[in-house]
């Protein structure tokens, strides 16, 4: 697992830095009174294809990990993978007052 965190974060890293660079030149050619159209493309274009790459070593490190998992801790990510991307939804509803508040779990002595 350590070595696979070394390989991933790594490149992370440098695929962020590159979409910062290319966001930055970006924001400085739109910034402009009469951007180059075909430069901002040429950027978007650019950022999409970081981004994509990003998303890409992401779906590899999330495979390689759970390449080491049994199949009952499979099933447990499945779960957890549900419920991240259920949040969002679980936060609006929350909001509304649609669902009740979590237990408290206060272990406070009285």
């Amino acid at each position: 697992m350590g070595a696979l965190l070394t390989q991933v974060l790594p490149a992370l890293e440098t695929l962020g830095q590159q979409s910062a660079e290319v966001q930055q030149q970006l924001d400085l050619l739109l910034s402009q009174t009469n951007p180059d159209p075909a430069q901002i493309g040429k950027l978007v274009i650019e950022l999409h294809a970081l981004q994509l790459e990003a998303a890409q070593v992401v779906a590899g490190f999330h495979n390689a990990f759970a390449g080491f998992l049994t199949q009952d801790q499979k099933q447990k990510l499945e779960g957890v993978t549900v419920a991240s991307q259920l949040q969002p939804v679980v936060r609006a509803f929350r909001a509304l007052n649609l669902v009740p508040p979590p237990p408290s779990t206060s272990c406070q002595k009285q």
